[in-house]
């Protein structure tokens, strides 16, 4: 930190930070000429930095003897200060390396539970490899992206639909598309539906935001037809549970259907109607874009889900 003397002589709002690298530059070099190759300015624009200087400080700052050039008491006291005060203005505007080891830092992800059953298991195993001193947060995130990353509640917002907004930035994880699911030894398992048929079953919707409609039913609805849905249920983990216990079918993203599976003993068949599949996309905002930190952390989420998300669209038999 420079001096209080220095400080208290002048009002700091009106100071010219070039003469703080001037002074630096002459105290250091010892000659005009050196400071000035230093700096590579003019031998003359030195010189005036040099008057300028004594001028601000009421000082000679440099003076000659028949040895050379030699600083006055007043700067060589500054000169330490000075040069410490331009360490720590260096450091604080160098970019900021991530050592991931070394990082402690919480990172606070929006995302519904179809996302967290795919992401976290590789994720955090990641995390818990190259940065173990990191934490996840998950908060549930229905159709709020863009308050909580105006907010920064949330680092980062894994979901299908963001707000189009010029201040948010996206990028494609994955797609998916659908399946459905019985359980196995339905009456229906194996056998051939017509969309009428298919219609007519007793479904079970998954609607995030408690809200009814979905792909499914605007495809049906094109096709002038709806379906009997006999439970809603707001997450995408429960859903494979009712199906197994009862004759209810489930149309739900093919990458979760394929996880329970197995252990649910589910039958997997192919959708009656074409139902469009859906991007995944991990948003953050603009704030966040440059930070070194941040962008590590995007990437690893990139990474992990590109290379370890589960297989989509695998078929009973």
């Amino acid at each position: 930190m420079i001096g209080m003397c220095f400080i208290r002589a002048m009002n700091i709002d009106s100071l010219d930070l070039n003469l703080i690298r001037a002074f630096h530059a002459l105290s250091s070099a010892g000659t005009v000429t050196q400071a000035a190759q230093k700096l590579g300015v003019s031998q003359p624009a030195m010189s005036h930095s040099l008057n300028r200087l004594r001028e601000l400080l009421k000082d000679d700052v440099l003076v000659r003897t028949s040895k050379g050039m030699v600083l006055t008491p007043r700067a060589q006291t500054l000169a330490p200060q000075v040069q410490q005060a331009l360490a720590i203005l260096e450091q604080a505007l160098t970019p900021q390396s991530v050592v991931p080891a070394q990082l402690q830092r919480t990172f606070t992800m929006g995302m519904a539970d179809y996302t967290e059953l795919i992401a976290l298991p590789g994720l955090s195993k990641r995390i818990e490899k190259q940065a173990p001193l990191v934490e996840l947060v998950c908060r549930q995130s229905a159709g709020d992206a863009l308050a909580v990353l105006e907010s920064a509640d949330v680092d980062l917002w894994l979901g299908v639909s963001p707000p189009s907004m010029q201040s948010l930035y996206s990028q494609k994880l994955f797609s998916d598309d659908y399946l459905c699911a019985v359980r196995q030894g339905h009456p229906l398992a194996g056998k051939r539906l017509t969309p009428k048929q298919f219609a007519a079953m007793r479904h079970v919707q998954i609607a995030p935001g408690n809200t009814p409609g979905g792909p499914l039913d605007t495809v049906l609805a094109s096709m002038k037809l709806s379906r009997q849905v006999a439970v809603r249920v707001p997450h995408f983990l429960v859903a494979p549970h009712l199906v197994v216990a009862s004759d209810m079918v489930l149309t739900a993203p093919s990458r979760i259907m394929n996880i329970f599976a197995k252990s649910l003993k589910l039958h997997l068949f192919k959708c009656p109607v074409e139902v469009p599949g859906f991007t995944l996309l991990q948003v953050w905002h603009q704030r966040f874009h440059q930070d070194p930190i941040h962008r590590w952390f995007r990437e690893l989420v990139f990474e992990t889900l590109q290379k370890n998300a589960t297989p989509r669209h695998t078929l009973s038999l």
